[in-house]
């Protein structure tokens, strides 16, 4: 991150098939964003329940205030609205876009890149463990 207004071009990782990554970088913060395929629409449903009790603690308790902003919609973030020829994702399954905005607090300082990339890295296995954790005990 540079605080320069210079356009940087999205980058696109393919995780999975239909399932690309997307890193969006910005002038003052990195967004990235995970496009999920879901094999039905309960789960996207429980996704979205997750994250929003995952906000609510974010809000509530004073150390999680600073935390990267988690966000998930079945519509592409307006991030990507630029670039909307190359969302490559899973045709016909229930998507979701799981999106992080870290912004240049969350990655300045010893061992805090490294640490934000295994994080965010890793929170989409988490969020579907949890989904199909929670799936299976419905």
């Amino acid at each position: 991150l540079h605080r320069t207004p210079v356009a940087r071009p999205l980058f696109v990782a393919h995780v999975r098939p239909g399932e690309p990554m997307f890193v969006v970088p910005a002038a003052d913060r990195v967004v990235v964003i995970f496009a999920l395929a879901f094999t039905d629409p309960t789960e996207l449903a429980l996704a979205s329940i997750f994250l929003q009790e995952l906000e609510v603690v974010r809000r509530t308790e004073r150390s999680l205030a600073t935390a990267p902003l988690v966000s998930l919609s079945p519509r592409p973030p307006m991030e990507l609205e630029p670039f909307a020829q190359q969302l490559d994702v899973a045709a016909g399954a229930p998507l979701g876009f799981l999106s992080f905005a870290l912004s240049v607090r969350h990655l300045e300082g010893p061992g805090r890149l490294e640490k934000a990339v295994g994080m965010v890295g890793s929170y989409r296995s988490y969020v579907l463990y949890h989904v199909k954790c929670t799936k299976s005990n419905m």
